[in-house]
């Protein structure tokens, strides 16, 4: 319970003076305050038979090991103890680059049996160390570390687990979120920079009961505090002094990939940041000096399956962002989340990224690439990731169609999914894919070509932004207006001769009919160059060379009710039955 200070009370202050060392008692206690909070916050399901990961860290072991690996399920000490005893810590850290990842001791399975034996403390990585310093002295008696949990390089095992991830972190008792330090070697209760805190005394001349002590503290070192120069004087003008903006923006843990669904999946998170540490669980988002703080879940509470899929794309397009040690692991690292999807709407069918029963919106992406043709579409160095349709087959930031995150607009589909063959890892089906084909029923139009046999299409000196810049044109023969295009490769439309015609295999592509929606569900949306919102959209394909019906995606396309375009368009062009790869 905090005592209020008339001090700050008069001045109207929110913060608490923050100590640095982050294992005093002062931090201690108010580490105990804010988990006490979430607490109330968010009370911890009394089941009998609750969720323990495969192995653990047993942090109090007995014998001379400072600790050692656990099978839960075979533990005696472990399998003894009473529900609220088996509370576990999950931790969520970078392991950093190569150079210093080299410093992070693993288990495997030749060392499997020694670490079930015991651990010595000096060998584990500092961030290691200090998350089980802080473990202890919460008493908190398991901990879960993916380097030491997890056989590394057992294919098997990590299928295994990563499938499990999502009720690794959503049921541990916290997770312990390290956004200080850029490797397992960091650490995180010392910080680079540790400010002197300035305690003053006072006393109001207007009201002489109010007294007491003001605490000045620097939240960064000076030369990072008066780091810019004001364009107008020359002179230093000061950064952000929210210490939560200063230590989530520069956190390299804030950047990984594998981070984001680990933080996205924990019920509660204690963050240890340079500046000092914060709790977030639910509504309640606290840093230790007591000031409210912004980082908040994108994927929801799963109120509704519309909205939960709208958080999806929300979701992914901020996750995309995120960077991987290895590319293929774009689908495994947000596997978690998919889980947790299905886990809440079971009759869902997860398709590589996209799901089944809003594939109509799903199909609605593109990335940011602007490279030529032949460089877009030459196998890449990593390996297979994902089909063509996912948003998982590029290493891009993505970009959505205006409306998919929203669950008030409205899109219908114009196709039938006839079925869907994705191969996976059994072990693991929102994980690693190595073939996705689509067999649906859809309209599909061939690009008509001229007599020079290139494809009708032209820069547009009027682009079309619907969430996604449509720059390029498609005209009939008899120059009329069919549709507006982009090009998967070609971002920012700059790719094309000087006539303004596309860099790449135009003339062999067609569009398929997707799903249709109306602009005026959105104002900022609305064309003015018709009195009729209702667009058609779909999907940029080409013919997979050397088969008879295998297509891969190769960009976007909308039209509205304008010229030939819109729906009418598409009214007397057949079904058509392909495969999407």
């Amino acid at each position: 319970m905090r005592v209020l200070d008339l001090c700050a009370s008069w001045f109207n202050l929110g913060r608490i003076p923050v100590v640095n060392d982050r294992v005093s008692v002062a931090s201690l206690n108010r580490l105990h305050e804010l988990i006490d909070l979430s607490l109330r916050e968010k009370p911890i399901a009394r089941t009998v038979d609750g969720f323990l990961p495969t192995r653990l860290l047993d942090l109090c072991p007995r014998g001379v090991a400072d600790l050692r690996l656990v099978v839960t399920n075979e533990d005696p000490d472990l399998l003894a103890q009473d529900t609220s005893q088996k509370r576990y810590a999950a931790l969520s850290y970078c392991w950093g680059p190569a150079d210093k990842a080299i410093n992070q001791l693993k288990t495997t399975r030749d060392v499997l049996d020694e670490h079930l034996s015991g651990i010595q403390l000096e060998k584990v990585p500092q961030t290691v160390s200090d998350a089980i310093c802080v473990c202890r002295r919460l008493g908190i008696r398991y901990l879960w570390v993916d380097a030491l949990c997890i056989i590394q390089g057992d294919e098997a095992d990590w299928a295994k687990e990563s499938f499990q991830m999502s009720e690794v972190y959503s049921n541990s008792f916290i997770a312990l979120c390290i956004i200080q330090g850029d490797s397992c070697s960091s650490g995180f209760l010392r910080t680079n920079y540790s400010s002197h805190t300035v305690k003053i005394r006072f006393q109001s001349k207007l009201d002489s009961s109010i007294s007491g002590y003001l605490h000045l503290r620097m939240l960064r070192s000076p030369r990072e505090t008066l780091m810019k120069s004001s364009t107008h004087t020359g002179r230093p003008v000061g950064n952000s002094d929210d210490p939560a903006s200063i230590d989530f923006s520069k956190a390299l843990w804030g950047t990984r990939a594998w981070t984001f669904q680990e933080d996205e999946m924990s019920p509660r998170k204690l963050y240890f940041g340079d500046s000092m540490f914060y709790m977030s669980c639910g509504t309640l988002s606290e840093a230790a000096d007591g000031s409210p703080f912004d980082h908040k879940r994108h994927l929801g509470e799963f109120i509704s399956l519309n909205e939960t899929l709208c958080s999806w794309y929300n979701l992914v397009s901020l996750y995309v962002a995120r960077e991987l040690s290895h590319e293929q692991d774009r689908l495994p690292a947000i596997s978690a989340l998919a889980r947790s999807v299905c886990d809440h709407f079971p009759d869902q069918k997860y398709l590589a990224g996209l799901w089944g029963s809003d594939l109509h919106k799903g199909l609605l992406w593109t990335t940011t690439s602007w490279m030529e043709f032949e460089d877009y579409y030459k196998p890449q160095s990593h390996g297979y990731v994902a089909p063509s349709w996912s948003w998982a087959c590029r290493p891009a930031k993505l970009h959505l169609i205006a409306g998919l995150t929203h669950h008030n607009v409205h899109f219908w589909p114009e196709f039938t999914l006839h079925g869907a063959d994705i191969s996976f890892n059994p072990l693991n089906p929102y994980g690693l894919v190595s073939e996705g084909r689509l067999s649906v029923s859809a309209k599909v139009f061939k690009l008509p070509v001229d007599k020079t046999g290139k494809a009708r299409v032209n820069k547009s000196g009027r682009p079309k932004f619907l969430g996604i810049v449509f720059n390029y044109n498609l005209w009939s023969e008899n120059d009329e207006y069919i549709a507006h295009l982009f090009l998967d490769w070609d971002y920012h439309s700059a790719l094309h001769d000087n006539g303004g015609y596309p860099r790449g295999p135009i003339d062999q592509m067609s569009m398929v009919l997707i799903t249709r929606t109306s602009l005026d569900q959105h104002f900022m949306f609305r064309s003015y160059d018709t009195t009729d919102q209702e667009v058609v959209l779909g999907i940029l394909v080409r013919l997979v060379a050397g088969t008879e019906g295998d297509y891969e995606r190769l960009g976007m396309w909308y039209s509205e009710n304008k010229g030939l375009g819109g729906k009418k368009f598409w009214q007397n062009i057949p079904l058509q039955d392909l495969t999407l790869v």
